[in-house]
Order: structure tokens, then C-alpha cells, then sequence
């Protein structure tokens, strides 16, 4: 199927117009396409308009996840590395706990950007010496909690963007089966048409059918 979608829509359109005219009924039914058929055809197009419309939407809302999480990821991050620095200096006391410090982890791996700052922060929470000397400039343990949930919050829109692309993707094999269906139905009737109609020009472009001259 190479004709684009926006085209394949447009002269269906056409072709379900043209098919009011009675010449053109009348004659394509004499070959065997009546008018349940014709309904059947229309309801296709009716179908696979809907179901673009759908993709439409369905895409729209997994690129507005997209862009949630990675505004929400990247504000996060820079929070993150504020904290990593604000660490290493008050650790200078404790060469011990400055080894255990994080490297900047890469925005792009997302599961080891999760996963390393989450144990950083929980590592942080569960050692006594570390809060003590982190209160001194009033890093509490409840500021650590809250980057905790922070991140959890980050993870929870990237399992949402998820689900979206996932009905974004069923929405577009929906729209693609449904055009590709119209698609074949409209052949149908092109075939019948040229049965029907043989070489009269003008009724074949009423319903969309371009006629060598």
C-alpha cells in the first residue's frame, strides 16, 4: 500500500460521495456491489477516521509523558548533583564516607541514574555518622526522604510514559489495519466500477477515478 494515509481518506471521501449519485449505484450493483456494500464501505471509512483520530490523541498523550518525565528528570538531576557536591565537601572529614559518594551518574542510562542516586540517598539515610555530620549544615534525614520520594516520583512517570507508548503503539496498528482495510474495500469498488461503467469518463471521476484521455 503506497498511497498515504491522508490521501487514501481523501478519495475514499470522494469515492463515498460520487457513490450517491443513482447512475453510478445502480450500475455497480447490476455487477454484484449493492448498496449493503456501499453501507459497508462507508462504515470503513467512518472506522478508519475515528481510528486516526485516535492515533492522534494516543501519540499526543505518550509525547506529553515523554516530555513530563524528562523536565521532571532533569530538574531532579540537578538537585541531585547539588547534593553529591554539598557531600563531598562536608565528608572531607571523613575520608571513609567520601569514598562511598556517587560519581555524576549519565541523564541517558536511566536505570543506573535511578538506581545509583536511590542508593545513594537510601546509604545516606541508613548511617548515623554520615546524618551527623550532614546536619550541620541542615541536611536532615527528612531532606533525604524527600529526595527519595522525589525520585520515586521521577520513576513513577517513566512506568506512565510506558504505558503510554504502549497504547500509543496498539493505537497505530489499530489506524493501520483500518486503513488498510478501506484501502482494499475502496480497490474493491474500483474494480467493479471499471466493470460497470466501462469508458464512461464522467462517472468514473465522480467517484475519484482518473480516466486517460
Amino acid at each position: 500500500m503506497k498511497e498515504k494515509i491522508p490521501s487514501i481518506i481523501t478519495n475514499s471521501e470522494i469515492m463515498s460521495k460520487g457513490l450517491d449519485d443513482k447512475r453510478i449505484a445502480e450500475a455497480i450493483e447490476g455487477f454484484g456491489y449493492d448498496k449493503e456494500k456501499i453501507t459497508r464501505f462507508r462504515q470503513k471509512l467512518s472506522k478508519a477516521k475515528e481510528s486516526i483520530y485516535s492515533q492522534t490523541i494516543e501519540r499526543q498523550q505518550m509525547l506529553n509523558a515523554n516530555q513530563e518525565f524528562f523536565d521532571k528528570r532533569l530538574a531532579v538531576d540537578k538537585v541531585i548533583k547539588n547534593d553529591v557536591r554539598l557531600c563531598s565537601m562536608m565528608f572531607t572529614v571523613n575520608p571513609g564516607l567520601a569514598s562511598t559518594l556517587p560519581a555524576f551518574l549519565s541523564i541517558n542510562s536511566y536505570s543506573v541514574w535511578y538506581n545509583g542516586y536511590m542508593t545513594f540517598y537510601k546509604g545516606l539515610l541508613s548511617n548515623s555518622v554520615a546524618l551527623n555530620i550532614l546536619a550541620e549544615c541542615k541536611f536532615t534525614a527528612d531532606k533525604i526522604k524527600d529526595r527519595i520520594a522525589v525520585l520515586e516520583e521521577v520513576n513513577g512517570l517513566n512506568a506512565a510514559r510506558g504505558i503510554e507508548k504502549g497504547e500509543s503503539e496498539a493505537a497505530t496498528i489499530e489506524r493501520d489495519n483500518a486503513v488498510a482495510d478501506l484501502y482494499d474495500e475502496r480497490r474493491r469498488i474500483r474494480e467493479f466500477a471499471r466493470q460497470a461503467l466501462g469508458s464512461d469518463s464522467q462517472l468514473l471521476e465522480i467517484i475519484g477515478m482518473k480516466v486517460a484521455r
